[in-house]
């Protein structure tokens, strides 16, 4: 994509859109939801932005993002899709930083048979809904196992497997709601769809589970 084809006006509004959206979700419950004037001002700002975002790409020649894709339902469904992962990944940190990336290691292998199972499953021409639907089995399996095996004596040798299941559940969820979201788009509708749904699962999605848990 030639430089002077992005509508960098475009960018810039997407991107301030979306800070003000993660500044609201981060730290709404720091400081007390809706009575700080903060939270309130950040969520106006964010859908203010978005809305000029929106506005603007109806006049424009290059579209940077072509909001009719997101009439298509296998789009819409990749959202509700999303928000189910983000309460998932909301969940996942158990211990600090330092331990949580050991043990997240052990996501590995699962990650690897999630991909294997994709390559398989395509080629076969396996029912994507069966493929989503093992993803999330996954997820509830290792949130089970979490609730099942924490307790104050616990080591953290116990969540080896568990953690293995998570990544089999990531792997397959991250490859199989994307896949999904993609069907039947050109590049140009890729491209634009993106950055709208990696903010919503990067941020919104988990923000919107953590609120939940």
């Amino acid at each position: 994509l030639p430089l002077y084809h992005i509508d960098w006006l475009s960018i810039i509004l997407l991107s301030s859109s979306f800070m003000s959206f993660n500044y609201f979700f981060v730290f709404m419950k720091q400081q007390a939801w809706f009575n700080s004037p903060y939270i309130i001002g950040s969520l106006i700002l964010g859908m203010l932005l978005f809305g000029l975002l929106i506005y603007r790409q109806k006049f424009i020649k290059r579209k940077l993002i072509d909001f009719s894709v997101f009439k298509r339902s296998n789009v819409k469904h990749s959202f509700i899709l999303l928000v189910f992962l983000g309460i998932y990944l909301a969940s996942s940190s158990v211990y600090n930083n330092l331990i949580n990336a050991e043990i997240n290691l052990w996501m590995i292998p699962g990650v690897i048979i999630a991909g294997v199972m994709a390559f398989y499953g395509f080629k076969n021409k396996w029912p994507m809904k069966y493929y989503i639907a093992a993803g999330f089995i996954a997820f509830f399996l290792h949130t089970l196992c979490l609730y099942f095996l924490i307790s104050p004596q616990m080591d953290i040798d116990y969540l080896k497997y568990s953690m293995m299941i998570k990544g089999l559940g990531m792997g397959i969820l991250f490859i199989g709601i994307w896949f999904y979201a993609c069907l039947d788009l050109d590049m140009s509708e890729m491209m634009g769809m993106m950055p709208i749904l990696l903010s919503f699962r990067s941020f919104v999605a988990t923000a919107f589970g953590g609120a939940i848990i």
